[in-house]
């Protein structure tokens, strides 16, 4: 007898080059432990709704396969449903340009990844067909858009953990005084634990069962704590200024977390996904002394800030000893008055100084960064000599990123996080056109930096500049690259055929799915 889905969630990956998104994981664990639910995550959406032979697929072979009247609950993760890379794009053969150039894939995807709000609704509707006693929930950073409220039953804001669990006892009836705000007569948002405090995350392992499809050897994400110690200006994440120990994972279960990926999928490599890796040095310590009782060697990539590095030498050697082999450093600027604005005021001659410390003695560590245009000292000088000083192939970086600073001008009212410049712009300076989010600062604008960085982001491509880095290093391990040829892989090289690789896996995806679910 075919197994009956109570829930089904749809995800995608969190970057083009694929790797499983951890927070879908999480809900589905909770899910399947709390209410003993039978779980499929259904993954690849966003590529699914861009290519027409996939899409078919899920609607025709595999949705009327997992919904029916026993499925209670529809959910979205929509955290990394976008993908969008003007000048890999550009540069991509005419066969993979085609496909890339699919309006989703273009531009950034508010909520659901659907041309228009038409496509999207009829979708929903078709789920509810399938599927008449579920209930349709949206979950991920781009909740907050709050779209399609006549066919969404409830958004839920922040960390989904705890407030799916209560969300879920009051539709039956368990929780009847949960605060809930209605966005209109059907609709619910959810929002009242938006930080998780509710939630014990230190001693809930991220466990994936048959029906998750793991591959043999996957990467696979990892979350050893939540949150920053650090408040840095222009950064909203909602758990910044935690305390050391706040938020993480217990030792032993971190331990028992990879022996299971071990046992289950052979897994070695992972990202971590904390907001930085190493805030203190005892959380680098506990981790390496997990690694060290392992019976296997671990990889993994991960944020870590270049300054506490330096301040810290003896980290270093617990994460070369533990397994680090990519690294994004948040440099952010070249510009020491920027930096100390920002929080970040290690003088820029010590930084490229250590960098080039840790590539002479850490050579195989794959290294990246990105550099913001825009923050309070900046102005036309200085963002075109950071640019022309990161572009050098030279710079002891692998890759470079360089973004404008972005500010929303009602993110006070609009956004349940926002960052310290977000929420007090005029005194950093800042002011905006009418209606309209382009801030203007001195000589620079929002538009003057977009298109600088996109300049110097597509020179990068050109001259083969970019490797890839950090979290895509270790996506790419996914399809058979090793970290010593991502090393000397330039991103233009690197993408000329993945494309084809992409989509060659996300086929394999449905045939494993499709097959998993005739047994």
């Amino acid at each position: 007898m075919k197994q009956k889905y109570q829930a089904v969630l749809f995800s995608e990956s969190g970057g083009f080059i694929y790797s499983r998104s951890l927070g879908v994981q999480r809900i589905a664990n909770v899910l399947r432990e709390q209410f003993g639910w039978n779980v499929l995550v259904l993954d690849h959406f966003t590529i699914t709704v861009c290519f027409e032979e996939f899409k078919n697929q899920l609607i025709e072979k595999i949705l009327p396969n997992v919904l029916s009247d026993e499925t209670k609950l529809i959910g979205f993760s929509t955290t990394f449903m976008n993908i969008s890379n003007k000048w890999i794009i550009e540069n991509l053969p005419k066969k993979s340009k085609k496909f890339m150039e699919h309006p989703i894939l273009k531009g950034y995807v508010e909520c659901l990844p659907f041309v228009d709000d038409n496509d999207a609704t009829e979708f929903l509707k078709y789920l509810k067909q399938l599927a008449p006693n579920s209930k349709t929930v949206i979950g991920g950073v781009k909740a907050e858009s709050r779209k399609y409220k006549s066919h969404v039953d409830a958004y839920i804001i922040g960390y989904g953990e705890s407030q799916l669990i209560d969300l879920i006892n009051y539709w039956q009836g368990k929780n009847p005084f949960m605060p809930v705000k209605k966005l209109d007569q059907e609709c619910l948002e959810i929002s009242h634990d938006t930080k998780g405090g509710n939630y014990d995350f230190s001693i809930v392992p991220t466990t994936y069962r048959p029906e998750d499809l793991v591959l043999p050897g996957e990467v696979l994400p990892m979350e050893i704590s939540r949150g920053c110690i650090f408040r840095c200006k222009f950064c909203s994440y909602p758990l910044n200024g935690k305390k050391k120990w706040d938020f993480i994972k217990d030792s032993k279960v971190l331990r028992d977390e990879f022996l299971k990926n071990y046992d289950n999928s052979q897994t070695t490599k992972y990202i971590i996904v904390d907001d930085t890796f190493n805030d203190s040095v005892e959380k680098l310590q506990m981790f390496n002394d997990v690694v060290q009782s392992l019976p296997f060697k671990i990889e993994y990539g991960a944020y870590i800030r270049h300054d506490l590095l330096h301040a810290h030498k003896e980290s270093i050697s617990l994460l070369k000893n533990s397994g680090l082999i990519s690294a994004t450093f948040g440099i952010e600027t070249l510009n020491y008055e920027s930096g100390k604005a920002i929080g970040k005021g290690m003088p820029p001659e010590k930084t490229i100084e250590f960098l080039h410390e840790l590539k002479i003695h850490w050579p195989e560590l794959i290294t990246s960064s990105g550099f913001i245009l825009g923050l309070p000292h900046d102005n036309k000088k200085t963002v075109e000599e950071l640019c022309q000083t990161v572009i050098d192939k030279d710079f002891p970086l692998d890759e470079i990123k360089i973004v404008p600073l972005w500010l929303q001008k009602d993110a006070r009212e609009k956004k349940l996080y926002f960052s310290e410049f977000e929420s007090d712009w005029e005194s950093y300076g800042y002011s905006f056109k009418e209606n309209s989010n382009e801030w203007t600062k001195g000589d620079l604008s929002y538009s003057y930096c977009l298109d600088l960085s996109l300049k110097y982001q597509k020179i990068a491509f050109e001259l083969k500049r970019n490797k890839i880095a950090t979290f895509d290093a270790m996506a790419a391990m996914n399809f058979q690259y090793i970290s010593s040829d991502l090393k000397i892989l330039s991103q233009k090289e690197f993408f000329t055929d993945f494309v084809d690789k992409r989509i060659s896996y996300v086929t394999k995806y449905y045939e494993r799915l499709y097959n998993f679910l005739q047994q």
